[in-house]
């Protein structure tokens, strides 16, 4: 097996493991995906959201200062989220229209390809409509039609038990999701990562230390291999010298 097939994911595992340690923090959204500032979220359409921008727009449990959000948990495949789509893109239209003060965003997020955040909030079923509003969240169980939809989210809800919003992922379980995901074409290293993420369910003591062995190990294993290389251009230089002094002999 070559060496340096090992120096870009044990590089890339490297920059994420130290940056996690940085206050500044590293974003999961990935490379090249267009992200929609919340300050910039306008009514009149249906926002769509990933595992990955799902908090960063919503704010759901922090704060929700971008607005209150209405959200269809679904499946591309389900019937019944098939129904509900033109009533949904509707809805959004009539909120925009008749009740643009009120900060009423609405938005999608398919579950089939975003799955933390399906686990996150435990849907079962589809579709699935969540409301996120005054700090709290409301699952709407009523009628789907654009009235009762629509007075759910400008009154209604406030009649519904009001539920507490399950926390997002752990800034530490952020961090290993982005190594995971960086060497996850490398086998040998995505079963390292599962050991180590095994360890810190056991263990959440010691995952600090971990990680700062991680880092170390990384670190000089990425030293190691630059050494043999630097090492083996001097033992080539040599060789060339000496094969060049026998044919001048």
């Amino acid at each position: 097996m070559r060496i340096s097939r090992w120096i870009q994911p044990a590089a890339t595992a490297l920059t994420i493991i130290l940056s996690s340690f940085s206050f500044l923090g590293i974003s999961t959204i990935a490379a090249g995906e267009e992200v929609i500032e919340p300050s910039k979220v306008s009514g009149g359409e249906v926002i769509e959201l990933t595992d990955d921008t799902f908090e960063h727009l919503t704010q759901a449990s922090t704060g929700q200062t971008t607005g209150k959000w209405f959200v269809k948990f679904y499946a591309p495949w389900c019937g019944h989220c098939k129904s509900l789509a033109p009533v949904w893109d509707k809805l959004a239209d009539v909120v925009a229209a008749e009740h643009a003060d009120t900060g009423i965003i609405i938005a999608k997020i398919d579950n089939t390809k975003h799955t933390e955040i399906r686990a996150r909030f435990g849907i079962t079923g589809f579709p699935t409509l969540k409301y996120f509003a005054d700090r709290k969240m409301y699952t709407y169980k009523g009628k789907r039609d654009l009235e009762s939809l629509t007075e759910f989210v400008t009154s209604g809800y406030t009649d519904a038990e009001p539920e507490e919003i399950p926390a997002p992922p752990a800034w530490f379980e952020t961090k290993v999701k982005d190594v995971r995901k960086a060497v996850e074409s490398y086998p040998v290293l995505v079963n390292l990562i599962r050991d180590f993420e095994h360890i810190i369910m056991m263990r959440k003591n010691a995952a600090i230390i971990l990680c700062v062995l991680g880092a170390i190990f990384a670190l000089l294993l990425v030293y190691c291999i630059h050494l043999l290389r630097v090492l083996r251009k001097i033992e080539k230089k040599q060789a060339d010298t000496k094969n060049d002094e026998k044919k001048k002999k």
